[in-house]
């Protein structure tokens, strides 16, 4: 007969690691078993006793000891070729060869990891605590070892628990309870004052398990836990037997011979708890509403294993903290003529620890609303299943699984024969305690595995067979970021064998006191999966590696030294780290012989910068393209030390690693001898995933300006960073359809590009994501914002074909802005100042006013002018000008872009305010916007260069006022496009085209043309601000001023006045005869008697003297290259020049 008591408590706050998406299902409200089971009885024997033999013999508990390990790389590297580097060494650690050692900070309760010699880690999950928690709450070896002290008693060196020397009591103490119990032989529960008369003195003998190491000469040698404690009572009639087992402490009271009665009386005595009686006949141990003990139901078996559950507890309360508790026990099944003794009285053990669930049960119809639970046994047969649920155990998030398997362990148990067991998954929670076949569990119907068990008369409880499970899907999910599968454990059901179906083969049970081997064992390399990463130095407080950035950068310049940097935020902990603290970690070679896989380690800041170790062991990063190769200087290895981790340097010898110095030396540096100062905590990157390419460029790019009409041939390096894993570096890749705003080229020998830009807006690059696979790559499309030139603009609005206005009347800040009528007045007029460092804003001050273009900060929808310096970054004075589509474009401000607001204008009306609304689609024109460049001009030729056609004709335009906006590029013409020319054309004041033509179109360089149709699609998106063009080219004005040719069309469009000719024109002459009209044109602009006909007129009689006034009128006078008969007959003469639309000057 005997009591056991089972305690448990709530697990801390955090000390159970689950993985994020997946629910492991629980099957009780505590949480898990920490403390013992414990059972008292006292047992009362014939009123002769024989004598007791005894046996002191103690051992003293073993002391935790630390050990480490370095993997090192002995050969030198004398190729920096990373494949014939990587194939020519011998990966080989002495240190590690024949050493299993513990990583004892990865203890849990009942888990163990070991370090093997081949590099991986062993994880064993035992089927009961091997580990309890010290003061400090650091998991130590539970050491069971009882221990004679000076007042009388044996126990345990924790003090939990102590039994007495001269009377079979037991005492537990912990966590400010107490639990006593004592037989109380001669006590009537009417009695108020218990006192025990039991005069026998009990000397019981002890035995200590052997003290335990960390390091061991195998893992079949370090896996064996043994942790018991025994105490024996033997008599001539009976033995007593107590095992402490991990948390257990397990009575077996084994009965040799029939007694008359089986009824005995316990004296409880209780701190800080109650006790009640539950209905299923346990005795629970409450502290309010938790439970912290129990006294499970008792339960009997004899020799043969016939089990009976005909015995009960009656509880009394005799007063606060004191109860008597009475065990019946059935004499008519003990003393029955089949019983086969000895018998023995056991509880059923009924560990409410989540931790480890165990039973069987038996669809025969007899049995099939029985609970076995709590048996040293599960019994496996044709109308018997068994259920096991392990709680997964905490694994490292960066790891491979290599083989994950669930152990059980079958014996011969008066069956003889082999089973093929099924293993199904479990899909719903399950309660060991009161599961049955009744219950109908649900699980899968096709078992994910089979595996063979053989029982054999040699095969015992204390010699069984191993039958191995293989669980390797599963532990994947158990660490998958990503897993969403819910966990309830395993079902082991019958599937064929020789033993029939009125057979079973036995499996030990987490209950039982045998002592088993790894319930669950997984097998883990410690690699890294790729990702992005911050380390954290565990020899300098605080301190982070890090690649500084110089004042003003934005990335890291070539060469820069990677430091620490002291940080007294736990960057761990944060959402968004720090970019210049973030590293990718990218796997390049897998794991050889015993030594962990080979990695880069490269900037977020920019993913081409790698971590280099020079010859001098100093840390920096350099750049290196996709098309280079890596070299031993940019490898590494993270060899695991304990949680920590040493960053191993592949090159000059592999032997050192990377480490702080002193907390006063900012550069990190490698050395030969590692300590705690090379070591490293490594924190994934917590925040949001970027599923694409970022693209980012140098703040000096605001300052380039990128100018409107203007081409600038810009080397661009770009800066690439992105979190995305498993696959190469992203790199720019140019495709046809790359971008709609000019040339682009890419040299891949140097990482630059090189782009044509002739107009403001964006520019689209177009980022490859290679798998490392060689796979196809993923395309992923960045948009570069390009600011408009700095200098002086018209701002139209597209729907009323009004300007922005500052109030001519109104000149004070924070006064409304206005849309009114072009007047050409100061008034209309919009300096744009690049915002350097801002990414492409600008400012928009006004010409009249010298205030800002702004939005009040307490009512978004107003726009009014503010006062603001020349490098201001108020985010309500800077604007973005952003292309809409054809020539329009969004104005939008920069505090508010995130509301989806732009510049847009009230009402239709002149002299209406402007406002900021929602932005509208494209059929809506009150929110897009022409810019006009107030004075510029472009000068194009197709047949010649431009420094061959227009010298003279640009310096004019310039001492006019007028800026030639292409100067700087001398054969820009010669390769443009149609939609290029009609940009600048559409962009300029005075524009010149000199090239080949007809009435309905001009010929560009690609034999493409510009057409009258092309305009006529387009009308009011080109020209809005061209004051005079000049078509050089033949029949651009055939039949006259109103006439269907390609010069009035353009006119009809949207610009003012439209120069072309009537027949051929030689190139020459053109050439010539538009040098000498500018200069006119310059000259007569200022008098107001004269017209741009007026110009045309002198032009040609300065050519042709004897033009009459008639414009248009034929001289018969042949004067060379200006006016002749070509060979076919036809006229060559720029005396058929055509005027279209306004003559006045602008």
């Amino acid at each position: 007969m005997c009591f056991f008591i089972s305690r448990h408590f709530f697990k801390e706050k955090g000390e159970k690691v689950m993985k994020q998406k997946t629910m492991l299902k629980k099957p009780k409200l505590y949480l898990k078993l920490v403390a013992m089971l414990l059972s008292l009885v006292m047992l009362i024997f014939s009123s002769s006793l024989g004598a007791f033999a005894v046996d002191d013999s103690t051992e003293a508990p073993s002391a935790d000891a630390t050990a480490e390990s370095i993997i090192n790389i002995s050969d030198s590297v004398e190729s920096t070729d990373a494949l014939s580097y990587l194939e020519t060494q011998s990966f080989i650690s002495s240190e590690r060869i024949g050493n299993v050692i513990e990583i004892t900070d990865r203890r849990e309760e009942n888990v163990k990891h070991f370090a093997l010699p081949d590099g991986t880690v062993e994880a064993v999950v035992y089927a009961k605590p091997v580990h309890r928690k010290d003061a400090s709450g650091v998991w130590q070896d539970i050491n069971n070892n009882l221990i004679s002290s000076n007042n009388g008693k044996y126990g345990t060196a924790d003090g939990r628990i102590s039994f007495s020397q001269s009377l079979p009591s037991l005492t537990i103490s912990e966590d400010g309870y107490t639990v006593s119990m004592e037989y109380a032989e001669n006590e009537s529960p009417s009695l108020g004052n218990i006192e025990s008369t039991d005069t026998v003195t009990y000397i019981p003998s002890v035995i200590n398990a052997p003290a335990r190491d960390i390091k061991y000469d195998t893992l079949e040698e370090a896996q064996k836990i043994n942790n018991k404690g025994s105490l024996t009572y033997t008599s001539n009639k009976s033995k007593i037997e107590y095992i402490l087992d991990g948390n257990n402490v397990k009575e077996n009271i084994i009965i040799n011979s029939p007694l008359s009665s089986y009824e005995y009386i316990f004296k409880l005595t209780l701190g800080g708890l109650t006790a009640v009686l539950s209905d299923n006949g346990d005795i629970l141990l409450n502290d309010g509403e938790d439970t912290k003990y129990i006294i499970p139901a008792p339960f009997m078996y004899d020799a043969e294993g016939n089990v009976s559950y005909d015995a009960e507890y009656e509880l009394i309360e005799v007063k606060e903290g004191l109860y008597l508790i009475r065990l019946t026990a059935s004499s008519e099944w003990i003393n029955h003529e089949d019983r086969v003794f000895p018998v023995t009285l056991d509880p059923s053990i009924n560990s409410p620890s989540d931790t480890i669930k165990d039973t069987y049960v038996s669809s025969v119809w007899s049995e099939r609303n029985t609970n076995y639970n709590g048996l040293d046994y599960l019994e496996l047969g044709f109308y018997k299943s068994v259920y096991i649920y392990v709680e997964p155990p905490q694994l490292p998030a960066n790891i491979t699984v290599n083989t994950a398997t669930l152990n059980v362990y079958n014996y011969y148990d008066g069956y003889e024969g082999s089973m093929t067991v099924g293993v199904h998954e479990i899909r719903e929670p399950w309660e060991d305690d009161t599961v049955t076949a009744s219950s109908n569990l649900s699980y899968e119907e096709d078992p994910f595995t089979t595996v063979s068990m053989t029982a054999e008369p040699e095969y015992s409880e204390y010699n069984a067979r191993q039958a191995s499970i293989p669980i390797i899907s599963y532990v994947t999910e158990w660490i998958s970021p990503l897993g969403t599968e819910e966990y309830y454990g395993f079902a082991l059901r019958h599937s064929s064998g020789t033993i029939d179906s009125s057979g079973h083969i036995s499996l030990i049970s987490s209950e039982s006191s045998m002592d088993m081997g790894a319930l669950i064992s997984i097998n883990y390399s410690y690699d890294l999966i790729d990702g992005v990463y911050a380390f954290k130095n565990l020899g300098a407080s605080s301190r982070w590696m890090t690649v500084p950035l110089a004042e003003g950068q934005s990335v890291p310049i070539v060469g820069t030294h990677v430091q620490q940097k002291h940080s007294s935020t736990n960057l761990a902990d944060e959402d968004v780290f720090d970019r210049t603290s973030l590293f990718k970690v990218t796997k390049i070679y897998d794991a050889v012989d015993d030594i962990n896989s080979i990695y880069t380690i490269t900037s977020m800041l920019d993913n081409s910068m790698h971590l280099q170790i020079l010859a001098n062991g100093q840390a920096v990063v350099d750049r290196i393209y996709p098309y280079e190769s890596i070299t031993s200087a940019e490898m590494f290895r993270f060899e695991p030390v304990g949680r920590y981790f040493n960053i191993i340097s592949c090159a000059y010898g592999g032997t050192e690693v990377l480490a702080v110095i002193n907390t006063s030396t900012p550069d990190l540096s490698t050395v030969e001898q590692e300590s705690t100062k090379a070591r490293w905590e490594i924190y994934r990157y917590t925040g949001v995933e970027q599923a694409n390419v970022t693209v980012e460029y140098p703040s000096s790019w605001d300052d380039v300006g990128i100018i409107s009409e203007r081409t600038y041939d810009v080397s661009v390096e770009p800066i690439l960073w992105s979190t995305c894993t498993n696959i190469g570096e992203p790199y720019i890749d140019l495709h046809d359809d790359f971008t709609d705003m000019g040339d682009f080229t890419w040299n891949e020998n140097t990482g630059l590009g090189t782009f044509v830009a002739e107009k403001f807006g964006t520019v689209r690059f177009v980022c490859k994501i290679p798998y490392g696979n060689g796979q196809t790559a993923n395309i992923v499309s960045y948009d570069f914002q390009i600011v408009p030139q700095e200098g002086t603009y018209y701002i139209q609005n597209v729907q009323t074909e009004n300007y922005v206005d500052t109030g001519a009347w109104s000149d004070a800040p924070n006064s409304a802005v206005y849309q009114s009528e072009f007047t050409n007045g100061t008034n209309l007029r919009w300096i744009i100042e690049h915002a350097e460092g801002t990414g492409g804003y600008v400012r928009i001050k006004s010409a009249y006013s010298e205030y800002y273009l702004g939005v009040n900060s307490n009512n978004i929808t107003e726009v009014i002018e503010k006062s603001a310096t020349s490098n201001s970054t108020d985010p309500y004075v800077l604007w973005k000008i952003e292309k809409s589509y054809f020539n329009r474009f969004l104005i939008v401000c920069k505090a508010t872009e995130d509301t989806g607001y732009v510049l847009s204008i009230s009402e239709t009306e002149t002299d209406s305010n402007l406002i900021q609304a929602p932005l509208a689609n494209e059929f809506f024109l009150t929110d897009k916007w022409f810019v006009h460049i107030y004075k510029d001009a472009s000068l194009i030729a197709f047949e010649s260069t431009r420094a061959e056609a227009f010298p003279a004709i640009s310096q004019t335009l310039n001492s006019m006022g007028y800026t030639d906006i292409f100067d700087n590029s001398s054969t820009l013409s010669l390769g443009m496009l149609a939609d290029e020319v009609l940009s600048r054309m559409s962009y300029s004041r005075i524009a010149l085209i000199r090239t080949h033509g007809n009435a309905s179109g001009i010929q560009l360089s690609d034999n493409s043309y510009i057409t009258q149709s092309m305009l006529e699609q387009n009308v009011g998106d080109y020209f809005k601000c061209t004051e005079v063009l000049i078509y050089g080219a033949c029949g651009t004005a055939l039949g006259g001023r109103g006439a269907d040719n390609l010069a009035q069309t353009t006119v009809d469009v949207g610009a003012r006045t439209v120069i072309g000719f009537q027949n051929t024109v030689h190139y020459q002459a053109c050439n010539d005869w538009c040098e000498k009209f500018f200069e006119y044109y310059e000259d007569y602009s200022s008098q107001s008697e004269k017209t741009i006909l007026n110009a045309c007129f002198e032009t040609t009689k300065f050519y042709l003297p004897t033009v009459s006034e008639t414009i248009g009128s034929i001289n018969e006078s042949i004067y060379g290259k200006y006016e002749y008969v070509d060979g076919d007959g036809t006229l060559v003469s720029v005396r058929n020049y055509v005027v279209c639309g306004e003559y006045e000057f602008p």
